[in-house]
């Protein structure tokens, strides 16, 4: 089931042109994303584990935008519906994920709420409503963040059971009678 969503990457190749099966003209490119997150238990920043995505989009307006100005390397945060495959790799039996994110919205860089900006700089001018506001909104975002974070590691458990599967299958298919029926 497709989940909304904000992600914030760097695009590894350039946006590409493509059409659907059905004939839909769209751009796709992929998007890796590992922003590094806050460890509260350890008190400390780590990285996270790279994670990629397909996006693709298909407005008409921001199709071409997105093929003007947006190259390999690029910062972008996309929000859009995101939808996880999971699949065997054929070449090394390994349970995978594949993250398709259908595009809504593709902007540069990362949302203003994540800069590194001081947080008393912009209180100080907008007044202390605008911390407030931007309080809400940080803690509207963390718990976005956790919620796929779980979703992430119960999308993995998943990948891990259909591996324990695929490995018990292939037990089972390559016995002495493998082949043969009775």
């Amino acid at each position: 089931m497709p989940r909304g969503i904000e992600v914030t990457g760097r695009l590894t190749n350039d946006p590409q042109p493509f059409t659907s099966a059905n004939g839909r003209e769209m751009v796709g490119f992929r998007l890796a994303d590992n922003n590094p997150y806050f460890d509260r238990n350890e008190n400390k920043w780590k990285e996270a584990e790279t994670e990629y995505y397909d996006v693709a989009l298909d407005r008409d307006g921001l199709k071409e935008n997105v093929l003007a100005s947006l190259n390999k390397g690029d910062k972008v945060t996309v929000h859009g519906n995101l939808k996880a495959d999971a699949y065997i790799d054929q070449q090394t039996g390994e349970a995978r994920a594949q993250n398709k994110l259908w595009a809504n919205e593709v902007t540069v860089g990362q949302p203003h709420r994540l800069s590194k900006a001081p947080l008393g700089a912009e209180a100080e001018t907008a007044g202390p409503e605008a911390e407030t506001e931007r309080t809400a909104e940080q803690q509207a975002q963390l718990r976005q963040e956790q919620q796929a974070v779980a979703e992430t590691e119960q999308a993995r458990q998943q990948i891990q059971q259909a591996q324990q599967s695929w490995e018990t299958i292939n037990q089972q298919a390559s016995g002495p009678d493998a082949g043969w029926e009775r």
